[in-house]
């Protein structure tokens, strides 16, 4: 215990940065558990695609949409409870919210969620995580 302390003493920007990373970490983790949506594989998209009808939304522009996106989907911008509402989706089917890169998603999939949707995904990566698992886009 003694050399614990010896340590943090003589190294306390290291042993700050280290648990600045740690409270990060759990401050994702938790609000990531507590959205009520989740974070999915291009896999895991693809069977939900496949077994389960899944609606794919690709939020992008519409010109990043029709420079290749993946089959199916219908691009769709939520970015208010108005646009959300309109979507009329069965709020109980699973509905997979595809960005560019995975991080824009949560937003929409916050807007869903106060609109009852309640299986709510995000293509993680978004569609470079797509293209990264080599699946397909089309024009």
């Amino acid at each position: 215990m003694h050399q614990t302390i010896e340590f943090a003493t003589r190294h306390y920007i290291l042993c700050g940065g280290f648990i600045a990373v740690i409270f990060m970490w759990l401050n994702f983790e938790i609000k990531h558990n507590l959205s009520g949506f989740k974070f999915i594989s291009a896999q895991e998209v693809a069977h939900l695609v496949n077994q389960e009808g899944a609606k794919l939304l690709d939020l992008r522009s519409k010109d990043a949409f029709g420079k290749g996106h993946i089959t199916g989907a219908s691009c769709k911008t939520i970015k208010s409870a108005k646009e959300a509402q309109a979507l009329g989706l069965d709020k109980n089917a699973p509905v997979v919210l595809v960005c560019e890169n995975g991080q824009n998603a949560s937003k929409a999939a916050s807007l869903l969620k106060a609109e009852g949707y309640s299986r709510i995904h995000i293509l993680k990566e978004g569609i470079v995580g797509w293209q990264n698992a080599n699946f397909p886009l089309v024009n």
